[in-house]
């Protein structure tokens, strides 16, 4: 999938494809791992995670996250439509 604005791709399986007033679509599973980046926030005296969605604060976290990421053998990528996380972390079980 490519984004054709900021010229970024994002590899991904089709899931389905469906058809709608003629038009063909299909959902999409990205190969890589889809990851947001999120900063604490203080709402009613509880600390909540809000997305960051700024260009210009994820291009001002990336370097550090990319870095954090990389000690873990992980990739981040700033993928068309979201970033992505390339490698396995080993910490994480599968259910």
């Amino acid at each position: 999938l490519r984004d054709t604005n900021l010229d970024r791709v994002i590899e991904c399986f089709v899931d389905r494809e469906l058809e709608v007033d003629g038009k063909k679509y299909a959902t999409l599973l990205p190969v890589d791992t889809p990851v947001i980046l999120a900063g604490y926030t203080e709402v009613n005296g509880t600390s909540q995670l809000v997305p960051v969605l700024e260009d210009a604060s994820i291009d001002k976290l990336f370097p550090t996250a990319s870095a954090v990421l990389a000690e873990m053998d992980l990739t981040l990528s700033r993928s068309a439509v979201v970033l992505t996380v390339e490698g396995r972390d080993d910490s994480i079980d599968d259910e």
